[in-house]
């Protein structure tokens, strides 16, 4: 018997309306990169990260700074601070 509760509704009752101001603030990304940035909401470091989503620690360290890049962060500037802040 199914509850009602996948993953992705679990992540909206956890972090209300993250989703949404993640694509108000941040139109441009891809499935790929709400997920990554989904998983750094979660505090997931980047090991399990890689085993969650089924790639390599290289291909989440590569995304990681991409994904960086893409939104224009200074070298101090963290995703994790960014994730944070939306």
């Amino acid at each position: 018997m199914k509850t009602g509760i996948n993953s992705n509704n679990f992540f909206e009752h956890v972090h209300k309306d993250f989703l949404n101001r993640l694509k108000e603030k941040q139109p441009e990304l891809t499935q790929a990169e709400i997920r990554l940035l989904c998983l750094t909401k979660l505090n997931i470091a980047t090991k399990p990260m890689a085993g969650i989503l089924g790639v390599s620690l290289d291909t989440i360290k590569k995304s990681r700074h991409r994904l960086r890049k893409k939104l224009v962060l200074s070298e101090e500037d963290s995703l994790d601070n960014v994730v944070n802040t939306i």
